[in-house]
């Protein structure tokens, strides 16, 4: 970089002079290097204050200085560039009128927060990830998969845009794949919703209907007793009764849910769409070109205010040695 813009400077000098200096400047570069990063940037700053043809013990040179150190700073500590993918996606309600399936279950964007995300966010579905799309090959190299899965975790965020709306967004050094992978965390999001639904609806026929065949069982074994022992024993005929209501209840509710898992078969309940695809984004969050002249403005406003002070506190000795 100091080379660049020694090169770049030296077309404020005579075109016959360039190739000599430039052969020149390129050896005693070599030499300010070998003797460390301090003599390197202090022959950096000599050599552009000399072509600008600024005084040697100037504030000028301080700035020049402080400008150089501030860009090798921001090149050396700058945060890699990393460009964000982004999807929305809502939920939808279920096709068939609530009044005809009264007991459905709704969906949520903060459903799919605590529920499924935690899922396709796990440990397993990453390494999965990382593996199938080569993800952080440079750190994997010095750093064990744990640690790459936690830096996965940070690159992805998860946001509630509204109640049915959700965001998901992924990011990364290279713009295309952080779109495969947003859209593949989409995709996942997707059927993970599917597939968790259509699992917990067949849970409940499957723990209701166990439930109703005991109170058939238990109404079965009353009716026998009852029967038994003839038309003076109220108290087995209430339990008899009472044993019917609770099988009638079970089953209703064993309809219900078998109507329920027949419509997340066929996808009719409660449901997520896309509402925006993966973006592929065009610019990193951080540009290097912004933090390296941020870096560079800096060093340069600093170095102007210290060869200032500087100036003011040789100009101060000079007055009492002057008077005497």
């Amino acid at each position: 970089m100091l080379r660049m813009v020694y090169r770049a400077l030296l077309r404020l000098r005579p075109m016959e002079w360039r190739e000599e200096m430039l052969g020149v400047f390129d050896q005693a570069r070599q030499d300010a290097r070998e003797r460390g990063w301090l003599a390197y940037v202090r022959f950096g700053c000599r050599e552009i204050a000399g072509l600008l043809r600024l005084e040697a013990g100037g504030r000028w040179r301080w700035a020049l200085g402080g400008a150089l150190i501030g860009l090798s700073g921001a090149g050396l500590f700058a945060p890699p560039e990393m460009y964000t993918s982004e999807a929305k996606i809502r939920t939808l309600r279920s096709s068939i009128p609530e009044r005809f399936v009264p007991a459905y279950p709704s969906l949520t964007a903060r459903d799919l927060q605590t529920s499924v995300f935690p899922v396709i966010l796990s440990r397993r579905t990453i390494m999965t990830l990382i593996q199938s799309y080569d993800l952080f090959k440079s750190e994997r190299a010095y750093m064990p998969m744990e640690d790459c899965v936690e830096l996965f975790q940070r690159r992805v965020e998860v946001g509630q845009v509204d109640a049915q709306t959700i965001r998901v967004s992924f990011s990364y050094g290279d713009p295309r794949m952080a779109q495969r992978v947003a859209r593949d965390l989409m995709t996942r999001l997707i059927d993970e919703t599917i597939r968790e639904r259509y699992s917990m609806s067949m849970t409940t026929v499957n723990f209701l209907t166990s439930q109703a065949d005991r109170a058939a069982t238990a109404w079965e074994a009353l009716s026998v007793q009852a029967r038994a022992a003839g038309p003076n024993s109220e108290r087995l005929q209430l339990d008899r009764d009472l044993a019917r209501s609770h099988y009638e209840t079970l089953r209703r509710q064993v309809i219900e849910a078998e109507m329920i898992a027949g419509m997340e078969e066929r996808k009719q309940g409660p449901s997520v769409e896309v509402l925006d695809l993966p973006s592929l984004p065009e610019r990193p969050e951080i540009s290097h070109a912004a933090v390296l002249a941020a870096g560079a403005f800096g060093g340069f406003t600093l170095g102007l205010l210290f060869g200032w002070l500087r100036r003011l506190r040789l100009n101060a000795n000079l007055q009492p040695a002057a008077l005497h």
